[in-house]
């Protein structure tokens, strides 16, 4: 995956989406946490902080992981492993 810019969201920037608007790339996902660190008080570029926007969006695009998967397919799942078990 590219780090400049994260995989498309189904809906996001397509035609069909009314209103839609262009996603930010990582590198403006980045910027933007050195902006609130800074608002906070403190200085992103001091060495305890200086990765701290790239696992910031690489918390966020987990976080928000699955919008861009189909819940039918998650859902279909099943395991086929349950001799022994009779309950949950």
């Amino acid at each position: 995956m590219d780090d400049s810019q994260p995989a498309p969201l189904a809906g996001a920037n397509d035609d069909t989406t009314e209103g839609a608007v262009a996603r930010p790339t990582r590198d403006e996902a980045e910027q933007a946490v050195r902006v609130l660190l800074r608002w906070a008080g403190d200085d992103p570029e001091r060495e305890g902080l200086l990765d701290t926007p790239k696992r910031v969006a690489r918390a966020y695009e987990e976080y928000f992981r699955g919008y861009g998967q189909d819940p039918y397919a998650i859902l279909r799942r099943t395991f086929e492993e349950t001799n022994g078990y009779d309950e949950m």
